[in-house]
C-alpha cells in the first residue's frame, strides 16, 4: 500500500481519516461522483498535489478541496524521501465502504 488510512468511514457516505502517504509514492489520479465533496488538508512533510491538469505545491498548514463536478482528477504526490501526513474529509451522495 502506498498510504496507511486511519479514520471513520461513516455510512452516510461521510468519511475523516488521518493519512500517512509513503516516501516517493502517487495516488492513482481519479475522480469521484458528482456531488461529493472532498477536502485535503496538508499536515506534516512537503506535497505536491496534481488536481485537474494543475500540479500544485501542498505545504504544511494549507487545504484543498476537489470540485463536486464529477469531472475533476486528483491525487496527491509525495516525491520525498521521507512519509508525509495528511487529514482526508469526504462527503459522498452514496454510502462507503470501509477501506481495507
Amino acid at each position: 500500500h502506498y498510504a496507511q488510512w486511519q479514520g471513520a468511514h461513516g455510512k452516510t457516505g461521510t468519511a475523516d481519516a488521518r493519512v500517512k502517504l509513503e516516501a516517493m509514492t502517487i495516488a492513482q489520479p481519479h475522480s469521484h461522483d458528482e456531488g461529493t465533496e472532498e477536502v485535503w488538508i496538508s499536515l506534516k512533510g512537503d506535497t505536491d498535489v496534481l488536481i485537474g491538469k494543475e500540479l500544485r505545491k501542498f505545504p504544511p498548514g494549507t487545504a484543498y478541496k476537489v470540485p463536486a463536478t464529477g469531472q475533476t482528477a486528483h491525487a496527491n504526490i509525495n516525491a520525498s524521501a521521507t512519509p508525509v501526513n495528511l487529514m482526508h474529509m469526504m462527503k459522498s451522495n452514496r454510502t462507503r465502504r470501509n477501506r481495507p
